[in-house]
């Protein structure tokens, strides 16, 4: 896999992101003016079953550090710091924006500011969950990748798989009792549960699979037949393991517009910031704002606008402050997000 079909990858899973948190709940599907329904059900509350960006996420970022490891990586801890650099001043900028706006009562207790500052329980913005765990788990890569070297890829995955389900049952028979309400027991949970995602991500890398795939199938017609066809059997039952991993494989195959693949790339070149700040825009600051649109696609269209905007401002806003930290090598480097 390219760089530039990482990138489109990544653009297509920030799409999915704030599709999802726009309308993954009855109560914000109702506030839009919904013409097509399923079985009494919203379309766009039907089809954030479909949306699974995280999964995504993963895979790209387990495949990139991977392929980096591969070569010698030498920046890890500095694509982290970046990655939390982006994090600080998006909170810089939104947190005197909602007190002025909103009157929001965020607590500022030394441990809820330090809590929220390593994104350990980030109150202030609770759409950025799973970045601990994903700092966690790319800090660990290097180790994950050498004890796995010797073992065939597919006792890998089922490994990873096995974790995969272990946690997902405790999740679901212990998360609201024991594992949410205590955060590192939480964190610790995310990080195992996230590994296969990431390790389908990483031994896809090692073993070339897309590569190897799309040389095979370079010429199968009807990819986007299958992807609705994949889209709809997700929305239908719910939980595919493999559904991202497979997804991304037939997205690979697919042949796209040169200016859709170019919008996707320029998309995914901001996924890290558009994910840090969309969350503020629609959901918090200006909600009333963007479902006044009504119709799902326009809401859609403004916040994936907004959010690109607000990107690149927080993107140059970061730049003279890793000036004053990093190297002008280490700057380069980008993080895996």
């Amino acid at each position: 896999m390219t760089r530039q079909e990482s990138q489109i990858i990544k653009g297509i899973a920030i799409l999915l992101m704030i599709f999802l948190h726009l309308f993954n709940s009855p109560a914000r599907a109702a506030l839009c003016h919904n013409l097509i329904y399923i079985d009494n059900m919203p379309l766009v509350l039907f089809l954030t079953r479909a949306a699974n960006p995280v999964a995504f996420f993963l895979i790209i970022a387990g495949y990139g550090l991977y392929k980096v490891y591969a070569k010698g990586d030498k920046r890890r801890l500095t694509r982290l710091l970046k990655l939390f650099i982006h994090y600080w001043i998006t909170l810089l900028v939104f947190l005197p924006l909602a007190y002025a706006l909103r009157r929001e009562n965020f607590s500022w207790t030394f441990t809820s500011m330090l809590e929220n500052l390593s994104a350990y329980n980030p109150t202030y913005n609770p759409e950025m969950w799973f970045l601990l765990p994903y700092v966690i788990l790319s800090a660990a890569a290097p180790w994950l990748f050498r004890i796995t070297k010797n073992i065939p890829c597919r006792y890998v995955v089922i490994a990873a798989l096995l974790i995969h389900l272990a946690t997902s049952y405790m999740l679901s028979r212990y998360g609201s009792t024991i594992i949410y309400p205590n955060r590192w027991l939480y964190n610790i949970f995310v990080v195992f549960h996230f590994l296969l995602n990431f390790m389908l991500g990483a031994m896809s890398a090692r073993y070339g699979f897309f590569e190897k795939l799309k040389a095979k199938f370079h010429k199968l017609r009807y990819i986007y037949i299958y992807i609705v066809i994949l889209v709809v059997i997700q929305c239908s039952f719910r939980y595919n393991f493999f559904y991202a991993f497979i997804m991304i494989s037939l997205i690979n195959l697919a042949r796209m517009p040169r200016r859709l693949r170019s919008t996707l790339e320029k998309l995914g070149n901001q996924s890290m910031d558009m994910w840090m700040v969309h969350s503020w825009l629609a959901l918090y600051l200006f909600m009333d704002l963007f479902y006044s649109l009504s119709y799902p696609i326009v809401i859609f269209s403004a916040t994936v606008v907004a959010s690109y905007l607000v990107a690149l401002l927080i993107n140059r806003i970061a730049k003279p402050v890793e000036s004053l930290i990093l190297t002008k090598t280490e700057i380069k480097s980008k993080p895996i997000l």
